[in-house]
């Protein structure tokens, strides 16, 4: 009775997957092939000739990667949260106006590496109003909690000194005083006193007083610069002293956001915000030109127009190296460490699983290259075993099947060993040692499991049919030896040497090497004669070659 065959793991096409890959199959087991790209899929059954059936699904190229965005541009009285310098396809940055009134604006990341959105102009935003410095103070009035500076929107009380009159002032968004003009009657006479002198914009006073006796001076000094100037209280109450004037301060410049990198090239140390004078060099991806921008007072980006032009193709595009899938195991082989995939230029060894054979084959451009692996058959039996004299083997057999283990007993019963029969036709086990002097009288014998004592004429017919058995072994040994140099003669006269025998010249006797994938007629040929064995590209109806198979070997 003829076991069904098992199938070696089967071939993978590209772009699919294999879960659980195993180096062989039972029959009637079935495995799923899973498209990467797709929901596509198909089943695979072993059947009773080690072969695999079932309808084989074409698998779709896998689609490119999407492209990214640069960081986008933010104009001028605008800012984003968490800037980045790449952005994923389907991100969004979302730009806000400075100004309170203009509002914010979402750009999105699109497939083709462009921002998609309305942008919005924003408008310089509203400054905060100015401080109002010190009001004057008209003569015979008095001012409560005097500050140096005021608020916009804060207001003062005036109250006359010699009157109830009182008048309330405003600071406006101008950083002047407004209201209704003071007036207050002139007090009675009294010690002479200045009130607090009138200090211009931009300008800074030491030791600032609500009222200053006669003959005191004050020293006016400009913010922007070393200025200064003396006021003199005279004994009329009044200041005397030059006109003063003080410029405004320059303010800080403003910071130039990150600047906008057109298609095609890159900067250096990318950076949210950029200080006043700061430079950036912008490097074409393809030709290496350079443009430098610089960061202006105005917190804009001052420099040339910046335009790369796009990679170019070369005409002829170098050829793809394909991966090559798990490749068949041929029978009677073992390929260690066995993938699902392979990369171009991958190397493997295929080795025998009896002698030591072993094949080297590599991936070319998703094509298996390599020698005709052709593997000796392991032996099916072991021939009796042959033991030393000085001991034996009970229920001798003339052939024992792989993996059959004999117990070798020493004749004395001193000892025993456990033999196995391997693939190679070869026993393996212990060394039998055993002594070959006989014990002394009285001496006991060391005791065994199962062992069973005979009487002294039952030793003796034990011992005739030992030394009878033990003549019949060398006889069939002797007989063995001759037939196996009748052999070597016969072969030699035939022009083969089993001395020399290598992989080139042993066959497969059922003649299949593992499964082969169904080619259609006229796709594919296989080469035949003293050389390896491959498989052809096959031609496509325009002349285009294209590889398609895996190389599969197949005997003569």
């Amino acid at each position: 009775m003829n076991f069904p065959e098992k199938c070696s793991a089967p071939y993978v096409p590209r772009y699919a997957s294999i879960q659980g890959l195993q180096l062989n199959y039972d029959y009637g087991d079935s495995i799923t092939v899973t498209c990467d790209n797709s929901s596509d899929r198909f089943n695979l059954q072993c059947d009773t000739k080690g072969r695999w059936n079932g309808h084989v699904v074409s698998c779709p190229v896998p689609t490119p990667a999407p492209t990214r965005c640069t960081s986008p541009y933010i104009p001028k009285y605008a800012s984003a949260e968490n800037i980045r310098l790449v952005y994923s396809i389907g991100e969004s940055v979302t730009i806000t106006c400075d100004g309170r009134t203009d509002g914010s604006y979402t750009l999105r990341c699109n497939s083709d590496g462009f921002w998609t959105g309305s942008v919005l102009s924003c408008t310089q935003p509203i400054e905060v109003p100015e401080k109002c410095s010190a009001p004057y103070v008209p003569r015979y009035a008095t001012i409560q909690h005097l500050q140096l500076n005021y608020d916009y929107g804060d207001s003062i009380s005036v109250t006359c000194d010699n009157s109830s009159d009182r008048f309330t002032l405003w600071c406006d968004t101008k950083a002047q005083w407004s209201g209704q003009e003071v007036s207050c009657p002139v007090p009675t006479p009294a010690p002479s006193q200045c009130s607090a002198p009138v200090i211009p914009r931009h300008s800074t006073i030491a030791f600032y007083r609500i009222t200053y006796n006669s003959s005191d001076d004050v020293i006016v000094t400009c913010d922007a610069s070393n200025d200064r100037f003396t006021l003199h209280c005279n004994n009329s109450g009044m200041w005397s002293g030059p006109e003063m004037s003080c410029r405004e301060p320059a303010k800080p410049p403003t910071l130039c956001s990150a600047p906008y990198i057109p298609r095609y090239s890159s900067i250096e140390s990318h950076h949210l915000n950029y200080n006043y004078d700061d430079t950036v060099t912008v490097t074409c991806d393809t030709n290496n030109d350079q443009f430098i921008l610089r960061c202006q007072a105005s917190g804009l980006w001052d420099g040339p127009d910046i335009s790369c032009a796009a990679p170019t193709l070369p005409a002829s595009f170098p050829p793809s190296h394909a991966s090559c899938s798990a490749p068949a195991v041929p029978i009677d082989s073992t390929i260690q460490n066995l993938r699902l995939s392979y990369k171009d230029g991958d190397r493997m060894n295929v080795t025998c699983n009896v002698g030591s054979d072993w094949f080297d084959v590599s991936c070319d451009d998703g094509i298996w290259i390599g020698q005709n692996i052709v593997c000796p058959d392991p032996p099916k039996e072991c021939n009796p075993p042959i033991i030393p004299v000085v001991s034996f083997i009970g229920n001798v057999k003339p052939r024992y099947k792989i993996g059959d283990q004999v117990n070798i007993t020493c004749n004395d019963d001193s000892d025993w060993f456990a033999w196995e029969c391997h693939t190679d036709g070869l026993w393996r086990g212990n060394s039998v040692q055993c002594s070959t002097d006989c014990p002394q009288p009285g001496e006991r014998k060391p005791a065994f499991p199962e062992r069973i004592a005979y009487s002294s004429s039952e030793q003796k017919g034990r011992d005739y049919f030992i030394t009878g058995l033990l003549v019949t072994a060398v006889i069939l040994f002797i007989l063995v030896l001759m037939c196996m140099a009748a052999f070597v003669i016969f072969v030699r006269n035939r022009g083969y040497d089993l001395a020399t025998s290598s992989k080139d010249t042993l066959q497969d006797e059922k003649g299949s090497r593992g499964p082969l994938p169904d080619v259609p007629d006229g796709y594919a040929k296989y080469i035949g004669g003293d050389q390896s064995l491959y498989v052809e590209p096959y031609l496509k109806q325009n002349g285009d070659p294209i590889r398609s198979y895996e190389v599969y070997e197949k005997p003569t």
